[in-house]
């Protein structure tokens, strides 16, 4: 499964081209929060582009193919709480996935920190960290094709941000799901741990698209995107200015300290 985004405007967007392959997660980073999340909403069909086109497949999207579209996307943007509205959690679950097994709910809940109990609560009750939770497992749960999260981690403990960073692991293994995820935020060591590429938007338009490393190795890039660098590069780089020790490339910091251990032995 593939996304081709060909000469897309949309506002302040301008002909933005670049493609988008299933089991790689590629994270949206840029000067403008609104220009990250409007590119997001627009590769789920939450809004139109202007001109150029969109293709998920050979499915080109558009007024007339918006509404099947939007079926296969899960979008959790800044207006999540809006997806929120039933008597109590359970039926806001359903009301997203449609017909689910309660049993890979609970698996969810416990993985996100949850009681089984908040099924039975009314939306109005919860704090925002456990509406992002119950928003964040329905969109999981959703058979989609593309995932699109802005600012997944901002109300998130670490128990649930690392519940979210396993689950966005396993959609790479999957290779019968072919899920594209697409993520846009400030929390560079999530970013770093969970994605592929990552593209760069500057004035409505993309500067560059390459690995995370090459970006979040780049002052500059970060700069652009008001980022700071992630703690595992800042520490392969104290490691290799300070100690002289030649490292690998890592995702996890953990990871590079076990490299370090090896080292010095």
């Amino acid at each position: 499964m593939r996304i081709k985004v060909s000469n897309v405007s949309y506002e302040n967007i301008k002909k933005l081209d670049f493609e988008l392959n299933s089991n790689r997660i590629t994270a949206v980073i840029g000067e403008s929060i609104e220009t990250n999340e409007l590119m997001l909403k627009l590769l789920c069909g939450n809004v139109l582009q202007e001109s150029g086109e969109i293709k998920l497949g050979r499915t080109s999207l558009n007024k007339k193919e918006v509404s099947k579209y939007r079926k296969i996307a899960s979008y959790f943007g800044s207006d999540y709480e809006d997806m929120l509205f039933s008597s109590n959690i359970y039926e806001d679950i359903k009301n997203i996935t449609g017909k689910i097994s309660k049993n890979k709910i609970y698996d969810l809940l416990e993985e996100f920190g949850l009681e089984r109990e908040i099924l039975k609560t009314n939306y109005t009750c919860l704090s925002k960290s456990e509406k992002a939770k119950i928003c964040l497992i329905a969109l999981i749960l959703k058979d989609s094709k593309i995932i699109a999260l802005m600012n997944p981690t901002n109300y998130l403990d670490n128990k649930a941000k690392n519940a979210l960073l396993r689950i966005l692991k396993k959609f790479k293994l999957d290779k019968l799901g072919s899920k594209i995820v697409v993520i846009s935020s400030l929390d560079s060591n999530f970013l770093m741990e969970a994605c592929d590429d990552v593209i760069v938007i500057e004035n409505g338009q993309i500067i560059k698209k390459s690995d995370e490393y090459e970006i979040f190795e780049d002052v500059g890039l970060l700069k652009v995107a008001s980022m700071d660098m992630p703690n595992v590069i800042k520490f392969r780089k104290k490691m290799m200015e300070s100690k002289k020790i030649k490292l690998g490339y890592r995702d996890n910091i953990n990871d590079l300290i076990k490299d370090v251990y090896r080292n010095v032995k």
